[in-house]
């Protein structure tokens, strides 16, 4: 018998992808495809809570009163016999077992976890088939931070989005797929990217039936409604004050119960776009990944440029608090009367508001929310192979002004064939005139004081200045200790705008020169970078 199991990356629309599969249960049954029940009508959550390693403490086990080793030794054996149970009464017709949840991509995140599900399903099928649809790593994080609160996160958006970073595997596709490929086998990972141009027919139901049988396209029923399962800002403030107050953890009815209508009342009444990071922090997050999504693409998608579009300029979602934030606060007074908690646990009560006021001044203040200055011009992927195809058209006539829009589509289509040949023929200075020597200096600009922000910016550095055509000696010098000579006097330099290094590189123009002073990462640090071609005195 075989399996396909669905790994719904968060924000893959998974819960539709069940809701699909649950609702055309009985024509799939028929043509020999059984959707799991034992594990959950639609979300097979018990499976991935079975196979998570014994170390963890799966929210699976909060929510069903698993407080202790002996009560999760009962449920595995609960749910073992279950799942054996369904699997020896399907009839002999059915040759398929559907699975489908996304806590296969949340909370089966290591080794070992996705040791225990192979251990699991490979004692039950002779044939295993992996499905996983990704969405870009930044935007991913952001759409999910509802779904953490929803389940009792407490992290603000800013401190949510520090893990999204390619140490976490959850974030890191390729350490995810390569942990499923250890066990399951490069044959057995149908891998696909979650965006419409991608899906067949520009739509998920369609590409993940055929995923499953193409003769289905068509015959199942897809009306499906897919949930606006986001909070706006102001709602996930409110969501994250109830949980910090009301933890889901607690063991106290009251509080839970009183922490679920709380919730519920907010889903309701805040549906909308929530939290976004601001340009420059997506697009520092974005390059984080760059290798890690680079070797994804070689291996999964060796047709396209680039695996997900380049972060582009987007409107943020204002943080103001409203009079409907106003209304929705004098709701939830309402129901702590009606509940008795104001009564029954009058210090809950009081934490409540000034919780509220700190997570709304966290909000407020979080840069990564609110614009703080005008954003860097950025470009997309339809903007890169646009400048490409026109460099291409003018090469002939105006050689400086290929290279320049070259350049620039290399920010968004670094591993193009047709860019990175244009540039290494450049570079190489096939016809391109001869090359003058220029001499760039840094002023300026702040050293990171966060490690990882100093790594980043120092990989960043270290791949600009390996793309320079460096004429001899070091591609950076450092200027330390500067001293001002003034008359008689050496004083030291406290001027801001003092340089602080330089590198000499070739190019063939000043123009060209500037395009590629433009990329440098020193610029990203508050600090200015001048240029300068460099000539003999008496020269021309």
């Amino acid at each position: 018998m075989k399996a396909i199991v669905h790994i719904g990356a968060e924000t893959t629309y998974a819960s539709s992808i069940q809701q699909f599969l649950y609702i055309n249960r009985k024509k799939l049954r028929k043509a020999g495809y059984h959707f799991l029940q034992s594990a959950g009508e639609k979300d097979s959550r018990s499976l991935p809570a079975y196979c998570v390693s014994a170390e963890k403490i799966d929210d699976y086990f909060l929510a069903e009163g698993i407080k202790n080793a002996r009560e999760r030794e009962a449920f595995k054996t609960h749910f073992i016999s279950e799942f054996e149970a369904e699997l020896r009464d399907l009839p002999d017709a059915v040759h398929t077992v559907l699975i489908s949840s996304e806590h296969f991509h949340s909370r089966i995140v290591s080794a070992t976890d996705i040791g225990n599900v192979h251990q699991l399903l490979s004692a039950h099928f002779d044939e295993i088939k992996i499905v996983c649809y990704l969405r870009e790593q930044v935007t991913m994080c952001a759409r999910s931070y509802s779904t953490f609160l929803r389940s009792g996160g407490t992290h603000s958006f800013g401190k949510y989005l520090e893990e999204c970073r390619p140490g976490n595997a959850r974030y890191n596709y390729w350490d995810m797929l390569e942990n499923w490929e250890r066990y399951f086998g490069a044959d057995a990972l149908n891998v696909s990217l979650f965006a419409k141009e991608s899906l067949l027919n520009g739509d998920l139901l369609d590409d993940f039936t055929a995923k499953i049988d193409h003769s289905f396209l068509g015959e199942l029923d897809k009306t499906v409604q897919i949930e606006n399962v986001s909070l706006r800002p102001t709602g996930q403030v409110l969501s994250r004050a109830v949980n910090l107050v009301f933890p889901a953890k607690s063991r106290v009815p009251k509080i839970a119960a009183f922490r679920v209508a709380c919730q519920q009342l907010i889903a309701d009444r805040m549906t909308g776009r929530g939290q976004q990071p601001d340009l420059n922090t997506w697009q520092a997050i974005y390059n984080s990944f760059q290798d890690s999504n680079e070797r994804l693409r070689q291996k999964y998608f060796p047709g396209i440029d680039t695996p997900f579009i380049e972060p582009f300029e987007m409107e943020v979602p204002r943080n103001a608090i409203d009079e409907e934030f106003t209304e929705l606060l004098f709701d939830i007074v309402a129901l702590t009367k009606e509940s008795g908690v104001d009564m029954e646990m009058p210090r809950f009560y009081a934490r409540l508001w000034s919780v509220i006021s700190d997570c709304v001044t966290e909000m407020e203040g979080f840069q990564g929310g609110v614009r703080s200055s005008p954003p860097p011009v950025t470009l997309d992927v339809r903007d890169g192979h646009l400048l490409k195809d026109i460099a291409l058209k003018i090469e002939k006539s105006n050689p400086q002004a290929t290279f320049k829009l070259m350049t620039l589509a290399s920010r968004v289509l670094p591993t193009a064939p047709v860019v990175k040949r244009t540039l290494q023929r450049y570079a190489g200075n096939d016809g391109a005139g001869p090359k003058s020597i220029f001499f760039v200096t840094y002023h300026g600009g702040r050293k990171p004081t966060d490690p990882n922000e100093y790594r980043q910016l120092d990989e960043r550095f270290g791949r600009w200045l390996g793309s320079l055509d460096i004429p001899s000696g070091s591609s950076m010098v450092a200027v330390k200790d500067n001293k001002v000579l003034r008359g008689e006097s050496i004083l030291p330099s406290t001027d801001p705008s003092a340089m602080v290094g330089y590198t000499i590189f070739q190019a063939t123009s000043l123009e060209e020169a500037i395009v590629i002073a433009e990329q440098c990462p020193h610029l990203e640090t508050g600090g200015t970078v001048e240029v300068s071609e460099i000539s003999a005195l008496g020269t021309p």
